[in-house]
């Protein structure tokens, strides 16, 4: 999945009624994106799909995006993550690259590290999704303690 585009058709939308032929239809697209590929890149890809299926006349824009970012496995933070992880966990976490957007993009879009760390979740994007309590806590702890190092307070 990290060296090739991810596609979702999250919504269709066409027409005014069961029986009447649509004027048009609106559909909503996901893309995710591995480092390497711009916003950019994705849209002309899609024109040009479009183009080759004789579809020219199909209209599409893009409403929102976000570029891919990526934190090296050596960045100091994910060090510290990992490490404090290990520590309240008794286990090291497996590194790996998440795929979906998510909020450290911010922080490296501004040249600061970032890395992920949360609970796990059980039926992520859909019905009930949720996280246990004893989860939340351990996270809590492996931020707290992997801040205090990173900013040189667990230094004392």
């Amino acid at each position: 999945m990290l060296d090739a585009l991810s596609l979702n058709i999250g919504r269709i939308h066409g027409g005014v009624k069961i029986n009447v032929v649509p004027v048009s239809c609106d559909a909503e697209l996901d893309y995710r994106m591995p480092p390497g590929f711009t916003a950019a890149q994705v849209h002309d890809l899609f024109r040009q799909a479009l183009q080759e299926a004789g579809l020219e006349d199909v209209h599409s824009e893009v409403w929102m995006t976000a570029e891919p970012s990526y934190t090296s496995p050596d960045a100091e933070i994910v060090r510290l993550t990992q490490a404090n992880a290990e520590a309240v966990t008794g286990s090291c976490p497996r590194l790996q690259m998440a795929y979906g957007g998510t909020d450290c993009r911010f922080f490296r879009y501004r040249g600061v590290s970032a890395a992920i760390y949360g609970p796990r979740v059980y039926n992520m994007g859909a019905p009930n999704e949720m996280i246990t309590v004893d989860d939340f806590f351990t996270v809590l702890k492996v931020h707290a303690g992997t801040i205090l190092e990173y900013l040189g307070a667990g230094d004392s």
